[in-house]
């Protein structure tokens, strides 16, 4: 009788393994609802504009998009982990007025199946521009110190200054600047004229007047002659801003140091020392190089980790025992005058990399007496952990009229040199010692423009150039901007857009990115 149970305990528990196995077998698998989001790039926009985004979307098993929902949302980038997420809508396609401070911000959209719970996520950003950002352009409009904005929209804004004010910023200009820093919050338009007041400072978004030029110093310069400004910064919407920065005056050297600063600083009174510097800098974080052009040499001021050590110019470091018989050229004695030096092609970490300058033999006019030279921008050198290395110096002779040249601009995407005479736009290739004409305005604007000024836009490193063009001796607005495609091999591939009669003779150019 036990045997007999046994036996049928065992057959019972067979039929139901065997009914279980025929159960899970009968299951029928289905693949998820895979959701791809594609179209969506990174892309720029006006502030107060409406940003407007139709994603296209597919799904592996579902054709009608019913069972999905949708999520847009930014934040602020390089905000870390305490970023504030802003909801930016609930639709399919995103319809978003933009009131949010310029910036850079990474934004997403998050799109989940209702069905299942699973969901798909697209990455980009977003750049948020100023209404009025982009391009500053001082000119002197019969005397005057007249500001307009091209900006970020491709809108033509003339007078702006004058318009805030009722008045012009001041008589002779020679230079603009957008002084900003993030960092402090710290902004301002600086309007450097040649008028014994050098001009004013503004505000950046009203350009109302804000102060005179005397009082961005500690001790107000003598004589007042401002010639250019440069900083030590990034672009803003990094989250960091200016290092220090710095105003020629009369060829003397004005600076200020933002790094350890806990209110915005003044500039210091002229740095000590018998030199006249060149209206030229070649800057990054830990290399501050100038010219000297009444001793002919290149200096340094010395810092350490943002932070300026010493109030002279001292001599650029060269090797221990270097002899500077077998250099280039003696970077502590070139023996000539610079007429131009800007950072050039072949950028590498830490914006270190080339930079070229344009000499002649003091006292001379000609082309016979010019030279072009190659020398680095270590990103140390102002603290002893980079050498100044020359690479070349070579005379010039195929640069037609490079020695009567009334405007400069250096490319850093390829190692050519665009200057400009009258009417007439040259390329000049600073490795081959090879030059030529790639744009004559008579065939643009007409006979009687001259070209006047070049501008890139430092921080982009694009393909474009500005070009500023007026009539020789007009006191009326023929002032034009071109905006000038150009191509690897130093030529003109397309003139983009030309602003005619928008100006004054243009003599200063500058991004202001908010």
């Amino acid at each position: 009788m036990k045997k007999y149970l046994l036996l049928m305990t065992v057959v019972l528990a067979a039929l139901s393994f065997t009914s279980c196995m025929e159960e899970l077998g009968s299951y029928e698998y289905m693949d998820a609802n895979e959701i791809k989001i594609d179209s969506i790039k990174g892309q720029s926009i006006t502030q107060y504009d409406t940003l407007r985004i139709v994603p296209t979307i597919t799904q592996s098993r579902n054709t009608s998009e019913e069972n999905l929902e949708y999520l847009w949302y930014w934040y602020k980038s390089g905000a870390g982990e305490n970023a504030k997420i802003d909801t930016l809508g609930f639709d399919r396609n995103l319809n978003y007025y933009v009131a949010a401070v310029p910036g850079l911000y990474s934004a997403r959209l998050k799109i989940t199946d209702k069905e299942t719970g699973l969901f798909a996520r697209k990455e980009f950003d977003i750049s948020v521009e100023a209404e009025n950002s982009g391009l500053l352009i001082l000119s002197d409009l019969n005397g005057n110190a007249n500001l307009s904005l091209l900006n970020f929209a491709n809108i033509f804004s003339q007078d702006i200054y004058y318009a805030a004010n009722g008045e012009y910023a001041g008589t002779n200009p020679v230079g603009i600047a957008d002084i900003d820093n993030a960092g402090t919050d710290l902004h301002m338009i600086a309007i450097l004229c040649a008028d014994g007041r050098g001009g004013v400072v503004t505000e950046p978004t009203s350009f109302v007047k804000i102060s005179d030029y005397s009082d961005l110093f500690y001790v107000m310069p003598q004589p007042i002659a401002p010639e250019a400004y440069c900083a030590v910064a990034v672009l803003y919407n990094t989250g960091m801003g200016i290092t220090y920065d710095f105003i020629i005056n009369n060829g003397k050297l004005h600076y200020r140091d933002f790094q350890y600063a806990a209110y915005e600083p003044l500039f210091n009174p002229e740095v000590s020392g018998d030199y006249s510097l060149a209206p030229y800098a070649i800057l990054n974080n830990n290399t501050l190089l100038f010219y000297d052009n009444k001793n002919y040499c290149f200096n340094i001021l010395k810092c350490s980790y943002g932070q300026l050590k010493e109030t002279k110019l001292d001599p650029v470091p060269l090797p221990e025992g270097t002899d500077t018989e077998t250099l280039a050229f003696d970077p502590r004695n070139v023996g000539l005058e610079m007429v131009y030096a800007a950072k050039g092609w072949k950028k590498m970490d830490n914006d270190a990399g080339y930079a070229y300058g344009i000499f002649r033999k003091p006292g001379s006019t000609d082309l016979t007496n010019m030279y072009c030279l190659r020398f680095n921008i270590g990103y140390n050198m102002s603290m002893g952990r980079d050498y100044f290395t020359p690479y070349f110096k070579h005379s010039i002779s195929g640069a037609t009229d490079l020695d009567k040249a009334t405007a400069f601009a250096m490319s850093r995407q390829d190692p050519y040199l665009y200057y400009a005479y009258k009417n007439k736009i040259y390329s000049y290739d600073l490795e081959f010692d090879k030059g030529k004409v790639i744009y004559d305005t008579d065939t643009v604007v007409g006979p009687g423009a001259r070209v006047d000024y070049l501008y890139f836009r430092p921080d982009n490193e694009s393909f474009n150039m500005w070009a500023a063009t007026s009539v020789e001796g007009s006191t009326e607005k023929t002032g034009s901007i071109h905006v000038l495609g150009l191509g690897r091999n130093g030529d003109i591939v397309k003139v983009d857009t030309v602003y005619r009669n928008v100006c004054g003779k243009v003599v200063g150019m500058t991004y202001k990115n908010r």
